[in-house]
């Protein structure tokens, strides 16, 4: 389990959002529960051979405070789907290293826009 330890006022919008080492200073912490890489073939040809993959990155996570827990855990999943071809497995390879690494970088910020719509609806923003 990995944890960041967050400081925030909820009147701050979320990109003045501080990362602190000393847990006494966080006024939150996202737990990241697991996170994992899936890939599984998606079609295959008359003969067998994959001619579609699917790769996909799941993280499950948790937002909490010293009072409690402000986000349960939860499963978030983001998905690809690519031409699969036998002929250039290196080349498909780096092809799913650079969707995982684009679906990374999606799953942060569903991760923060969660965060944010909590601190959204703490501060009483846009719940009228």
């Amino acid at each position: 389990m990995q944890n960041c330890r967050y400081s925030k006022s909820p009147s701050i919008p979320l990109f003045q959002t501080s990362v602190v080492n000393d847990p006494a200073q966080a006024t939150a912490t996202l737990n990241i529960l697991s996170a994992q890489k899936l890939q599984r073939v998606l079609t295959v040809s008359n003969i067998g051979r994959p001619l579609e993959k699917e790769v996909a990155y799941q993280v499950r996570f948790s937002l909490t405070t010293p009072t409690g827990t402000l986000i349960g855990p939860q499963n978030l999943i983001v998905k690809r789907n690519f031409a699969y071809d036998e002929a250039n497995a290196l080349g498909d390879s780096e092809q799913a290293a650079v969707l995982y690494a684009a679906m990374q970088h999606e799953m942060a910020q569903l991760i923060l826009f969660r965060i944010e719509a909590i601190n959204r609806h703490a501060a009483g923003i846009g719940s009228h």
